[in-house]
């Protein structure tokens, strides 16, 4: 990949450029999702709800599992926000990456379209996916307000470790799918590799209970990394891992660099394969 001021800039690029057709085709896809008027709404709200009540009871009361720093009584409850906190930002990166392969085989009558932006329909699962975040956010908000032990405005900080995961998102999105449109199995290769990323992505456990000469390979992780920082800072009341925040920023810039050049450069073929 060549490195020039239009690669570099050629993500932001797409996301002003296309933005209000990106945003009218997600809003097409929640409306297609959930039509059933009042019913929908309940839902959106339901589960994210139930989720975090589940985990409250289940890890927090029930097996009594805590996060260093959360050793009180009190703060037992609070283990079911810290597990809500990192799954907020997992459910964002694997819903988008589940969906990437299918994003352009879903869509073939766009690929025949000469003018269309083939470039902004993984964008679209990622707004879809920033949709569900935010309902999610606001129920980890009303969580920290009713069970929290720290002030509920240090869960602000959970959207600005976001923006390093949206980064990464997009460029294995754009990647996986290209890749998709000429290995239509890959999808089926998809959930595995989530399921394994899960289990190291620090959600359940902290990065400092890993055994030191593990432990880089979890701040390597941007997941795990971010979901430890946001952990830390919100629910454990400790300072910001600053280094580790902008190192995920330039390296999540340029995985989405590197996906969007990909894409452009094999998106040439789409029409002949499908």
């Amino acid at each position: 990949m060549p490195i020039t001021i239009k690669t570099l800039v050629a993500p932001l690029r797409v996301f002003t450029r296309e933005q209000q057709l990106t945003n009218s085709l997600a809003i097409h896809e929640i409306r297609g999702k959930y039509s059933s008027g009042i019913y929908s709404i309940i839902w959106i709200l339901a589960t994210p709800l139930v989720t975090l009540s589940v985990y409250t009871f289940i890890f927090g009361y029930v097996l009594k599992s805590s996060f260093h720093g959360l050793q009180s009584a009190k703060s037992m409850g609070t283990y079911g926000l810290g597990l809500f906190t990192g799954l907020v930002l997992w459910d964002f990166f694997s819903s988008v990456l589940s969906q990437s392969p299918y994003a352009i085989t879903s869509k073939p009558n766009y690929v025949k379209k000469i003018v269309f932006p083939l470039n902004i329909l993984p964008l679209v699962l990622t707004s879809v996916a920033l949709f569900h975040f935010l309902v999610n956010f606001c129920v980890l908000l009303l969580g920290m307000l009713l069970i929290g032990t720290q002030p509920a405005w240090r869960v602000m900080v959970v959207p600005l470790l976001l923006t390093p995961i949206l980064f990464y998102t997009a460029g294995l999105s754009w990647f996986l799918a290209s890749i998709g449109v000429y290995f239509r199995d890959l999808g089926n290769a998809i959930p595995p590799c989530l399921q394994l990323l899960w289990f190291g992505s620090a959600i359940f456990f902290p990065i400092e209970s890993v055994p030191a000469q593990f432990r880089f390979l979890f701040y390597i992780n941007p997941i795990s990394a971010m979901v430890d920082t946001a952990r830390n800072y919100a629910i454990l009341g400790q300072s910001l891992n600053v280094p580790i925040i902008f190192y995920h920023l330039l390296a999540g810039w340029v995985t989405a660099c590197t996906g969007l050049y990909f894409f452009d450069k094999t998106k040439a073929g789409f029409a002949d394969v499908l």
